[in-house]
């Protein structure tokens, strides 16, 4: 958990709390789809996670350098720097599908 935090810091995703909030639902052992499951100090892919991933290729599932880009964008489109159609100008919705690497 302390190295997957300490990236979200690194890249200035969410405040502390946020970032809490968001680890807690995606390794919720309670929900009906958990996507991550904690076991000691390694986190792995539930069976929901792992579908998901196969699934949706190219979506850059867990990408935090996309996380980044949406979160440093939001920002620019709330200062009134950007619009949502000149921060994410290939797509209407502002989800990107890349080919895989």
């Amino acid at each position: 958990m302390k190295w997957l935090m300490k990236q979200l810091e690194k890249r200035d995703v969410g405040t502390g709390a946020t970032r809490t909030s968001a680890y807690s639902e995606v390794t919720n052992d309670k929900a009906k789809y958990p996507l991550l499951t904690e076991k000691g100090r390694k986190l792995r892919p539930a069976q929901a996670g792992e579908m998901s991933w196969r699934l949706l290729p190219g979506m850059r599932i867990g990408d935090l350098g996309l996380t980044e880009k949406v979160y440093a964008d939001m920002r620019d489109i709330a200062a009134g720097i950007a619009t949502p159609r000149s921060a994410w100008p290939s797509s209407p919705t502002g989800c990107a599908r890349t080919s895989p690497r």
